[in-house]
């Protein structure tokens, strides 16, 4: 009896000893499991993350390039295009009048090819009615309708851009057309508008706007980058009379070269992702980004993920 219950006892104890142990491996496999399944769901996390700090910097290029895009293409349309003409066509003493020509690239702060400066033409969907010659004095010009973009209610202005009309077709040379008063509405829905010539042509000539050519309202466009508080913003400034405008938050850099003979417009932007860093993660030249622009990084940029685009824009006008 006693050999027998010690016996019994033994085995219990023994099979306890069992669970126990099974206990501490199940509990070992089930620390490595979580273990494993926190790594990954925080790797996955990571990823997300970087996925969305790389989609935020590449929509603020998006961004940038959808703003250029229809000033670029319509760049010069009407216009003449060495400095000294631009200037002449419209006695130029202020900007945009000033500039050298539809399309200037300046530096700032040292920065070259930092600033662009674009004139261009803005379809009004208005036709003229007859063929007219124009000079510097004073024509009436008749058109099938008061285009909406023109700025004859105001009283006129030596400065105001949107007194001004472009001609893709006027011979011999496209010149800019100001208009000089307001618009006579003639009974069938039609109007005259008094317009002229800014400049004398050489030799007294004139210039002859065609029948049923397009009228196209003059734009233009400053870009550049600035910094604003602690980050960088993309600004245009449309001279309308409000100044230089943030437009893309997140642009640290924009860059404007000339190619193909002067017939491209290259752009390259650099852009930071939407997350600060503690330390630094972009170190170096960003993939992309011309080295000859690499110096002018910011440090305090590369905290950020930074991602460099490239882009290129035909001159058609040129």
């Amino acid at each position: 009896m006693t050999k027998y219950w010690r016996r019994k006892n033994v085995t219990a104890a023994g099979r306890g000893g069992y669970i126990l142990f099974e206990l501490m491996i199940s509990s070992l496999l089930t620390s490595m499991l979580l273990l494993g399944l926190a790594a990954s769901i925080y790797l996955i996390l990571q990823i997300t993350r970087s996925i969305e700090d790389l989609n935020y910097a590449q929509s603020r290029a998006e961004m940038v390039l959808a703003i250029l895009r229809q000033p670029a293409e319509h760049c010069g349309y009407g216009l003449p295009k060495s400095a000294e003409k631009y200037r002449n066509a419209f006695d130029g003493r202020t900007s945009p009048f000033s500039w050298n020509g539809p399309l200037t690239i300046d530096a700032m702060n040292g920065k070259e090819n930092a600033v662009c400066k674009i004139a261009y033409a803005v379809r009004t969907f208005v036709r003229t009615m007859d063929e007219t010659e124009i000079s510097e004095y004073t024509v009436k010009l008749h058109v099938a309708s008061v285009p909406s973009s023109i700025g004859y209610e105001n009283e006129l202005k030596t400065d105001d851009i949107n007194d001004w009309l472009l001609f893709g077709a006027m011979l011999p040379d496209c010149w800019p057309v100001r208009v000089w008063g307001r618009p006579e509405i003639q009974p069938d829905g039609s109007a005259k508008l008094p317009v002229k010539l800014n400049t004398s042509l050489p030799d007294g000539d004139k210039a002859m706007i065609p029948e049923n050519d397009e009228l196209f309202a003059l734009r233009a466009m400053e870009c550049k980058v600035l910094k604003k508080n602690e980050d960088y913003v993309f600004t245009t400034n449309d001279y309308t009379g409000s100044g230089a405008q943030p437009r893309v938050e997140g642009v640290i850099d924009v860059r404007f070269d000339l190619g193909g003979g002067g017939r491209l417009l290259k752009v390259s932007i650099l852009t930071r992702g939407k997350w600060r860093h503690d330390g630094i993660v972009t170190d170096g030249i960003p993939k992309g980004w011309p080295e000859k622009y690499a110096t002018a990084i910011p440090e305090a940029a590369r905290h950020y993920r930074l991602v460099a685009n490239q882009a290129s824009f035909e001159l058609k006008n040129f």
